[in-house]
C-alpha cells in the first residue's frame, strides 16, 4: 500500500502487478488525486479506479455532465465562494428557492441543508463549514403518497443492478434515517425493487 499524500517523484514502490486507486471524492481529495497521478505514472502498471478520471467526477462537474443525457433530469449545481453565495446574488444568476447549500466532500447527509426562503439561506450557510459551498437546485420528487423515494443502483455494462431502495417522510432520504424499519410496506416495496429494478422503475417517460 502506499499513502498518494507520502509519495514524492523517484521513490521505489514494491513489486506489483496493478494500482488500485482507493481515492474517491474529487471535491475533498483533488490534491490527494494529484499525487495518485504521480504514483501511477511511476509504476507503469495497469490502474483500477484511475486518479484521472475520478477527478472528473466532482459534483458540479457530474450535473453538468450529466444534464446533456437524454431523459435525465439534472438539478443545477454550482460549487461557489461564501463570499458570493447570497440571496441577491442567487436571484439575479436566475436561481430560484427553495433550494440546497452543502459542504463539499461530505456524505451521509451531513452539511446539507433545504432553505425555503432567500432570508434563510445566510443562516442556513453559516451552519455549514469549509470555504465553498455547492448551491443545488431543489428537485420535490414525492410521490403522490407524499414519500419520496431513493433507488441506488449500480450499472456495469449497460445493466443495472439494484442495491437498496430508501422510502423516507424527509426529502434527505438515506436507507440509514428512512421509513423502512418500521415499514413492512416500505420493505415489500423494497423487496420488488430488487428483484426487478427494470419492473418496479417503469418505462423511459
Amino acid at each position: 500500500m502506499v499513502l498518494a499524500d507520502g509519495f514524492r517523484s523517484g521513490m521505489p514502490l514494491a513489486p506489483h502487478d496493478v494500482v488500485f486507486n482507493a481515492i474517491g471524492d474529487a471535491d475533498r481529495c483533488a490534491a490527494s488525486l494529484e499525487r495518485a497521478k504521480a504514483v501511477l505514472a511511476a509504476s507503469g502498471a495497469p490502474a483500477i479506479n484511475d486518479p484521472e478520471r475520478v477527478l472528473e467526477t466532482g459534483r458540479a462537474a457530474n450535473a453538468q455532465r450529466f444534464a446533456g443525457l437524454p431523459g435525465v433530469v439534472m438539478p443545477r449545481t454550482e460549487r461557489l465562494p461564501r463570499s458570493v453565495l447570497t440571496a441577491t446574488r442567487l436571484l439575479e444568476h436566475g436561481w430560484t428557492f427553495p433550494l440546497l447549500v452543502r459542504s463539499p466532500g461530505h456524505q451521509g447527509g451531513r452539511h446539507f441543508e433545504l432553505v425555503n426562503e432567500p432570508d434563510a439561506l445566510a443562516a442556513a450557510s453559516a451552519r455549514l463549514p469549509g470555504d465553498e459551498l455547492f448551491a443545488i437546485a431543489f428537485a420535490d420528487t414525492r410521490s403522490a403518497d407524499g414519500f419520496t423515494r431513493k433507488y441506488r443502483v449500480l450499472f456495469i455494462d449497460g445493466r443495472i443492478y439494484p442495491v437498496h431502495l430508501a422510502v423516507s417522510i424527509d426529502w434527505k432520504v438515506h436507507y440509514f434515517s428512512a421509513d423502512m424499519s418500521d415499514r413492512a410496506d416500505h420493505r415489500e416495496e423494497e423487496r420488488q425493487f430488487l428483484a426487478g429494478a427494470g419492473d418496479a422503475l417503469g418505462a423511459p417517460g
